[in-house]
């Protein structure tokens, strides 16, 4: 498993961070009583929204998601909705 950093030109126009949960639901053919399951192993789940890009841009993105190769590697992605860092890092 690699993990990339993310290439410094490409910047979303969007971005969403959430938790998405680990659940397995179970519907019963006959009595359509569902069963929801709740397991371990919430992941974060990154959204990322991008004005249209030129070509370059476009594929430096597509190199990145071809890299990634699925879930078979990471890339370590920053908040872009925060430009600067806030508070004092030495409290």
């Amino acid at each position: 498993m690699t993990e990339y950093a993310w290439p410094a030109e490409l910047r979303p126009s969007r971005q969403v961070f959430y938790l998405q949960p680990n659940t397995l639901r179970f519907v019963s053919p006959i009595t359509r009583q569902a069963q929801v399951l709740r397991r371990e192993g919430a992941r974060w789940v990154a959204e990322l929204t991008f004005d249209p890009l030129n070509a370059r841009l476009a594929g430096v993105l597509e190199g990145l998601l071809a890299a990634l190769a699925g879930a078979v590697n990471t890339v370590r992605l920053r908040d872009f909705r925060r430009e600067f860092r806030t508070g004092d890092p030495r409290s």
